[in-house]
């Protein structure tokens, strides 16, 4: 590069690239340093927004979340197997989050299986934990392995109703969880209903008191069947919602219930061909209507129980044309 033109002259062109790189150069000797230690703090602080999603991603999401056990105990038969839905009830927890462990995997272990766990014993008999942990919530019951010649299979109710011409299926206790009763045999006490040997299913043949037994081994036991022309509802204040319950335990001495039931003939029956008695009143209850309820053939009735009793009072809903149910109240 010449710095001197042909006629002479200066040529400015190399002495401006001198000047521009030694320009260049002398910024970079003077704010180099600075512009590293920019871009490490934008580094760091990068570095530190990242931690911090990190830490954020693991704080605790149990707000107001609960779950515990039925019981302090379960038995459970050998060789069984048990939902565990059955048992541990849970509260804004998923169960596919829950993490279960076995104190003893010689006498059961505790598996996924689809949306859900399931406990699986062993062919041994005997006592361990199982413990469920979901964050910092952890609940534990006592798991008790036993035999199934310790089983019983029973009515859950003295009593059932079914409408005239329909089918019910009796629930059942059974003990221990897991229990087979592909073996038990149903039977009828008489003509007033037909049973189902194998599967229990009650239908009604005509109004009147019927028999259903149950046979497991040497196991029995039998129930009342009352077939009514009308089936009649009472249902109980749950969680905001009236729903269809065979007895209460009311935390006070008043509540409401809605009387509900069939109208096979139209017959347009109304709340006047109610009538609401007690069989037994240990708890000094009274009751009184209300109003009508929203829904057709809905009734809304108030209970009151004597102040500080304690004891069962069935009370005995009638309608006019005969047909009637049977609620317990609890104290």
């Amino acid at each position: 590069m010449k710095f001197k033109n042909e006629d002479g002259t200066i040529n400015a062109m190399p002495i401006c690239a001198i000047f521009t790189t030694l320009a260049i150069t002398l910024y970079i000797l003077l704010f180099g340093v600075e512009i590293k230690q920019k871009a490490d703090e934008i580094a760091s602080d990068l570095n530190t927004t990242t931690t911090t999603s990190r830490e954020r991603a693991t704080i605790s999401t149990c707000d107001g979340c609960n779950m515990n056990f039925i019981d302090n105990s379960v038995d459970i038969v050998i060789n069984g197997q048990l939902d565990i839905g059955e048992i541990l009830k849970l509260h804004k927890i998923t169960m596919n989050n829950v993490t279960f462990e076995s104190e003893d995997p010689t006498l059961f272990t505790v598996n996924a299986y689809k949306s859900t766990f399931v406990i699986k014993t062993g062919n041994n008999t005997g006592t361990a934990k199982i413990k469920a942990k979901y964050e910092n919530v952890n609940v534990e019951t006592t798991i008790n392995v036993v035999n199934p010649s310790a089983g019983i299979v029973k009515f859950k109710y003295d009593y059932y109703f079914v409408t005239k011409g329909k089918e019910i299926t009796p629930e059942l206790d059974i003990y221990p969880y897991s229990l087979n009763i592909s073996n038990i045999k149903y039977s009828r006490g008489n003509e007033t209903i037909d049973v189902s040997e194998d599967e229990g299913k009650v239908s009604g043949n005509e109004i009147g008191t019927g028999i259903v037994k149950l046979q497991l081994g040497n196991v029995k036991d039998d129930a009342k069947v009352y077939v009514v022309k009308n089936y009649i509802k009472v249902k109980v204040n749950e969680n905001g919602s009236f729903t269809e319950a065979r007895s209460i335990k009311p935390a006070g001495d008043e509540f409401d219930i809605v009387v509900n039931f069939e109208d096979k003939d139209k017959e347009n029956f109304d709340n006047l061909n109610l009538t609401l008695t007690f069989d037994n009143n240990q708890l000094g209850a009274s009751v009184k209507f209300v109003n009508p309820d929203r829904a057709q053939n809905s009734y809304i009735y108030h209970v009151t129980l004597q102040n500080g009793a304690t004891g069962t009072s069935t009370l005995r809903v009638t309608l006019s044309d005969g047909s009637f149910t049977l609620f317990d109240i609890y104290k």
